[in-house]
């Protein structure tokens, strides 16, 4: 259901106050002893809320709510022609202020007598227009046509009002959708494109859950749940799913949109799998298929726990929202692939030499306005050559990237590793003192000396050298941080791997304490 509302200090919502007003001043006028009030329906439709300045006295209750009446407003539901009554002895009970209550005790000459049209747009109840004109004797026949005209022309002006709302709403939300469109970066990251769609459709549309699903392609009409907001339930993020007999999966193998007013009277099997609407309080659907060059690549889908809760307008704002994200959803992450293939090595999935260079730089040039410190090391696997030559450069491989494992689970988030070349890797561990790089270096050696490599029945031990040096202590340039940890990793390999040592600037020798 479309929630944006226009905010224009000309808005029609001021325009048919006026008219209210002056319609209801010409009514009380006509009426000698009698009153007239109009209602108008909140945006919910529960409560009937009396226009500001539409009833001549007090003789009305501000507000009552919509389901009270008995019969009165089953024509909006019923889609029926709505027709001026005498209202019946309950339903005026409802609307007279002042606790009068019902009025069945009373003569039929000192019965009030009040008459009420619904105001209706197609099945939408907008209204309430009622007019007391008891107990004095009057022709009823001919006060029930007057107040059909009258209604009528209520009944237009609001119409026209809810027409020029939603135009309004349209304009404010394709400007919108325009200026987005002018800000989209498909440098971001998948992340942030997704949370900028679901920013959008909250400001125009309503739902309990949102879900974006996209295939996996390890199953033929697979698909797997990326981002979820709003009402929890076991389908989170990571669920996969087929696409088969089920409205979310509807979306993607047919390539349309899709409403669904009520699940329970669907076609569907369910909504993620068969019997599942059995286990929600959700009611109603509205999806459509993310795309990008003419290929689904997802599904993008509003719940509400309201039967009825969407309308077509509300599948065409959402399919806008969606055609113009969507590709940029999808280029997003092409380019997120094609920018790790530049930065990230193929092999280990560490960053590549080129970037780790660059890493390093920003992290000196960061260093040097904060005045940070940080450790740099240097890490060289010991006789890789003969792992190799024994086992096979598949296994040599299996070791690197098991190796590459290791040393990222050992350092911190912030902490940024790569391989530089062959069998040497490198880390910058940031905002960190010689202490603190000792202890991530500690790590890092006796997980690998403790691991046991084993592939296709081979087993191996491995063990690494790494050299340390600390910035700004041991040099202010990256080339002097990198020279020195590099000769601090060559000197462990000459006394034969397997240890830490550091840098140490006073004596320019290296020494194995902290």
């Amino acid at each position: 259901m479309i929630t944006m509302m226009p905010t224009d200090s000309e808005s029609p919502g001021l325009r048919v106050a006026h008219s209210l007003r002056e319609v209801s001043a010409l009514l009380n006028n006509s009426l000698l002893g009698g009153s007239a009030a109009i209602y108008l329906c909140t945006d919910d439709k529960r409560k009937l809320v009396i226009a500001p300045k539409s009833a001549a006295n007090q003789r009305f209750v501000r507000s009552v709510k919509t389901d009270a009446f008995s019969n009165l407003m089953l024509v909006a539901e019923k889609g029926a022609e709505a027709k001026a009554s005498i209202l019946s002895s309950h339903d005026l009970s409802l609307l007279l202020a002042g606790g009068k209550g019902r009025t069945d005790s009373l003569p039929a000459s000192e019965r009030p007598v009040v008459m009420a049209r619904p105001l209706i747009s197609g099945e939408n109840l907008l209204g309430l227009l009622v007019m007391h004109v008891g107990p004095q004797p009057i022709d009823h026949e001919q006060a029930l046509k007057n107040l059909e005209g009258i209604a009528l022309i209520i009944q237009q002006t609001l119409a026209q009002e809810s027409e020029l709302n939603a135009l309004q709403a349209q304009k404010a939300f394709l400007s919108q959708l325009v200026q987005k469109a002018e800000d989209i970066d498909i440098t971001s990251t998948p992340d942030v494109m997704i949370k900028s769609v679901v920013q959008l459709v909250k400001g125009v549309l309503t739902f309990d859950r949102l879900t974006i699903s996209s295939p996996y392609s390890q199953v033929h009409e697979g698909l797997e749940i990326g981002w979820v907001e709003g009402l929890e339930e076991k389908y989170t993020a990571g669920y996969r799913y087929l696409s088969k007999g089920v409205c979310h999966g509807a979306v993607f193998s047919k390539i349309k949109g899709l409403k669904i007013d009520n699940f329970k009277a669907s076609k569907f099997k369910g909504r993620f799998e068969a019997g599942d609407f059995e286990q929600t309080n959700l009611k109603s659907f509205l999806g459509v298929p993310i795309m990008a060059a003419g290929t689904p690549q997802g599904v993008l889908a509003l719940e509400s726990l309201e039967v009825d809760h969407y309308n077509l307008l509300d599948l065409d704002v959402l399919r806008a929202i969606i055609q113009v994200f969507g590709p940029a959803i999808c280029w997003s992450k092409r380019y997120q692939e094609v920018h790790a293939m530049a930065t990230v090595d193929g092999l280990t999935q560490l960053l590549n030499h080129k970037s780790f260079m660059q890493r390093l730089s920003e992290e000196l040039e960061r260093d040097t306005r904060y005045g940070e410190s940080m450790t740099l090391l240097m890490l060289d696997l010991d006789h890789f050559k003969q792992v190799n030559d024994q086992h096979g450069h598949q296994y040599g491989d299996y070791v690197l990237r098991q190796t590459a494992q290791l040393i990222r689970s050992s350092i911190r988030k912030a902490d940024i590793a790569g391989r530089i070349g062959g069998e040497e890797f490198a880390v910058i561990v940031i905002n960190a003192s010689r202490q603190t790089g000792r202890s991530t270096a500690d790590r890092i050696k006796h997980s690998i000396a403790d691991h046991p490599f084993s592939l296709d029945g081979v087993e191996s031990r491995v063990t690494i050298s790494i050299g340390m040096s600390e910035y700004p202590r041991d040099g202010k340039h990256m080339k002097a941080i990198l020279k020195k940890a590099d000769e601090a990793m060559y000197r462990v390999k000459e006394a034969g791997g397997n240890d830490v040592v550091s840098y140490s600037r006073s004596s320019s020798k290296i020494r194995k304490d902290a």
